[in-house]
């Protein structure tokens, strides 16, 4: 599969969160999940998490799609990455933080020479 498919399906897993999301919560409450109490937020934020959804699956799948030089990243493969793309990105975040040298507590200034 060409980068642009495997990006377009992430992006479509992605979307198809926070559609299931969208109608899920409408169906158990009888409204719109920015009218329902309870429930914070407003229609732009549901704006910003759809964009986000989708920019962050089609990344994701974009990027699998090119880690090897045939990639066996199929339609599945990439709508799978697109559905399951922030619990990716928290995961490979933690790997990197675990792999960070570690931060001696001698090399940071102590708190009274902060306050000077």
């Amino acid at each position: 599969m060409a980068w642009w498919g495997a990006m377009l399906w992430g992006g479509f897993g992605g979307l198809f969160v926070v559609l299931a999301d969208l109608v899920l919560t409408q169906r158990s409450s009888g409204r719109k999940p920015w009218g329902v109490r309870g429930v914070p937020g407003e229609l732009s934020s549901y704006l910003v998490a759809l964009v986000a959804r989708v920019i962050i699956g089609g990344g994701l799948a974009w990027a699998c799609s090119g880690l090897l030089p045939t990639p066996p990243v199929g339609p599945f493969y990439a709508l799978a990455l697109g559905v399951g793309a922030p619990l990716v990105a928290e995961k490979l975040a933690a790997i990197a933080l675990a792999l960070l040298p570690p931060t001696s507590t001698s090399e940071r200034p102590s708190e009274t020479e902060q306050q000077r």
